[in-house]
């Protein structure tokens, strides 16, 4: 069976899913011993062992790997009342004998030197020769696994391997450094989710939200604008669906809900999103973006660039990305993409009516995200300026448009503007005790 993808049926990614989204028994031959990933699974019955011994162990690993957070629940049925069934009940004995005398609180250290003293072939090839009336026979293979898997063979192939590991030189405090770095670079899931949420749209992804008090998404039938892109992508990616109909952000939410996909850097769809997105914004980007930093004082600029190492073959081995500060006084300070997080987009748009005598000089506009020619909020400003900072005055035009448009009308003040300039802000300024102020 070929590995396949999750919308081609009959291969084992495809089965995979299936088992995962809509099924709760797997029956499946030598074929599931590899290539698919049933971690969201912990329980397995072998009703047929392999003579390898590794075959067997990669079918193990098939729950029992990486990431699996609940204890897997295997058996390993052997009939006894034929020659290999009566072989292999003969290993499985010897070895549970040598787990107890070595090994009594059961750490599994016996099984990582196994190999050592019996390799995965030797079991298969003496099968082989005792089916073909070789001089093999049912007896001389049980007295080989007596001899070759001893106890004091076990204790001495262990303790070899713990100092050998003891002999190693391992900078700990490099590696909790590294760690701590990659963890802090790491983006959190609600960064992800965030970004999906608002670039999706602009994909043409719908993405719906069943329950409101469960971070469950339903994406349903991706649109085939990311068809073409995700076929790109796949050698590095893997296939994208065509259909997802649970997805979640974090990967903690796989214990609760086991069959939904969790979407991340690295999976087909984000990437499909991403790639896409990029190039429908790409003309933004180039021209560059204004944002707004509540805790500085001065305006700085922000270079991201992306960094690549490749191989002699231009295969990219490595890429990261970096954000370059230039401050106003000439300097430079290499910084992480996350200052990006702590920003704030100045989406409005400032038009200029000083000339019409309105009452005021400027109209601040906050399009809405989804309909650009919706205005969120509008804000009719005034602006004065003062060399020092001292009174400030209102022409009757003014105060009277501050009165009728209330708390949509702000006053900007700018104080000392020939030194250090400073910047008040003052919204609804009618509400202010002002007192008339008449000249001859």
């Amino acid at each position: 069976m070929k590995i396949g993808d999750r919308d081609t049926p009959g291969s084992r990614i495809y089965a995979e899913r299936e088992f995962r989204e809509s099924a709760q028994i797997l029956i499946a031959t030598e074929a599931a011993g590899e290539g698919i990933n049933l971690q969201f699974c912990w329980l397995m019955i072998n009703y047929d062992i392999p003579w390898n011994p590794v075959r067997l162990e990669q079918r193990m690993g098939r729950i029992h790997r990486y990431g699996q957070e609940k204890d897997c629940l295997i058996f390993n049925f052997v009939t006894t009342n034929n020659r290999e069934g009566r072989v292999l009940n003969k290993l499985f004995e010897r070895i549970a004998q040598i787990e107890l005398d070595l090994d009594p609180k059961q750490t599994g250290k016996v099984f990582n030197v196994l190999g050592e003293i019996f390799p995965a072939n030797q079991l298969e090839r003496m099968l082989r020769e005792m089916y073909a009336h070789n001089n093999m026979t049912e007896e001389l293979i049980k007295q080989r696994i007596i001899e070759e898997v001893d106890t004091e063979r076990f204790r001495n192939i262990t303790h070899s391997t713990l100092e050998g590991l003891a002999k190693r030189e391992l900078n700990l405090s490099a590696i909790v450094g590294k760690s701590a770095e990659a963890k802090e670079r790491r983006l959190v899931p609600e960064v992800i989710q965030d970004f999906c949420m608002q670039s999706a749209p602009i994909s043409g992804v719908l993405v719906s939200q069943p329950n409101k008090h469960k971070p469950v998404y339903r994406i349903g039938k991706v649109p085939k604008n990311l068809w073409p892109i995700g076929e790109r992508l796949e050698p590095r990616f893997g296939r994208l669906g065509r259909e997802y109909a649970q997805v979640i952000f974090d990967k903690k939410m796989l214990q609760s809900e086991s069959t939904a996909e969790w979407v991340t850097p690295g999976h087909p769809l984000f990437e499909a999103v991403r790639d896409d997105v990029q190039e429908i914004v790409r003309k933004d980007m180039e021209n560059g973006a204004v944002y707004l930093d509540l805790h500085r004082e001065t305006p700085s600029r922000l270079n991201a660039f992306s960094a690549a190492i490749k191989d002699g073959r231009g295969n990219v081995l490595h890429r990261r990305l970096f954000v370059v500060e230039e401050h106003a006084e000439g300097s430079i300070t290499i910084r992480q993409p996350t200052v990006f997080l702590d920003l704030m987009p100045a989406t409005a748009s400032v038009e200029s009516v000083e000339a019409d005598n309105r009452g005021f000089d400027l109209i601040s506009r906050k399009p809405h995200t989804e309909d650009p020619k919706t205005a969120l909020e509008v804000r009719f400003i005034e602006v004065k300026g003062r060399a020092f900072v001292g009174e400030v005055a209102l022409t009757t035009n003014e105060y009277k448009t501050a009165q009728r448009l209330g708390k949509d009308y702000w006053l900007y003040v700018v104080f000392n503007c020939g030194s250090t300039p400073e910047l008040r802000i003052v919204q609804d300024p009618a509400q202010l005790a002002w007192e008339p102020l008449v000249k001859i």
